[in-house]
């Protein structure tokens, strides 16, 4: 059986309860677990709040966004004029549907019906033809880390272990996309320099505490 991966995290175990019981209804196997985002060699730590993760098998994503989908269903004639998608253009209400990872179910519905009293095609071939559009730009590796390159580097040579964290950062790092699978973060070239940084690291690090060593007999 496949691992469980995060499919979607709430700053509150309130904002995950609808999502919780919906889960339950339909008997899809889960679990939550609260984690404080670690540091990363990268970005820093963002942040120090918790977050409650709910993670589910990778195969029951697509099935779960579904569900979710099909239980948020908005009347737009009892909306309030106030509702901030009513204001969207149609390509903003078409950037939601594309980018449906990073709205709520309830607003990714709301823009298809929209967008379809609108007179637009938001048919399931067009929603599966954005849902692959986004994975294909989301798969592909992030800019050149050239800054942190050059750190690492010059960490690795001053002994710092922060280049070990960097390099096996920059080697390895994977990034889970919306239907569950993992891509590697980086480009070839950056994750060969990553690679580079861990081992200069590890090297550097054996003789600066050979020294250490030394000067202390």
């Amino acid at each position: 059986m496949a691992e469980l991966r995060t499919y979607q995290s709430f700053p509150t175990s309130e904002a995950a309860y609808e999502l919780l019981m919906l889960l339950q209804e339909h008997q899809i196997p889960f679990e939550t677990v609260y984690e404080r985002p670690g540091f990363n060699a990268i970005l820093g730590n963002s942040h120090n709040s918790s977050w409650l993760n709910v993670r589910l098998h990778p195969t029951d994503f697509a099935r779960v966004r579904t569900l979710e989908e099909a239980a948020s269903q908005p009347e737009v004639s009892g909306l309030a004029p106030d509702c901030y998608l009513l204001h969207f253009t149609d390509n903003e209400l078409f950037d939601v549907l594309t980018k449906a990872d990073e709205w709520s179910s309830y607003d990714v519905t709301l823009a298809r019906q929209l967008l379809r009293d609108r007179g637009h095609d938001v048919s399931a071939g067009v929603m599966e033809r954005l849902r692959r559009q986004r994975l294909h730009t989301l798969a592909r590796p992030g800019k050149s880390q050239t800054s942190w390159i050059v750190a690492g580097y010059l960490m690795a040579l001053l002994g710092g272990l922060l280049a070990i964290f960097i390099g096996w950062h920059l080697y390895s790092h994977q990034k889970l996309l919306p239907d569950g699978t993992q891509r590697l973060a980086f480009i070839a070239s950056d994750r060969q320099h990553g690679r580079n940084i861990l081992v200069l690291g590890c090297l550097s690090a054996v003789v600066w505490l050979g020294l250490g060593l030394y000067v202390g007999y």
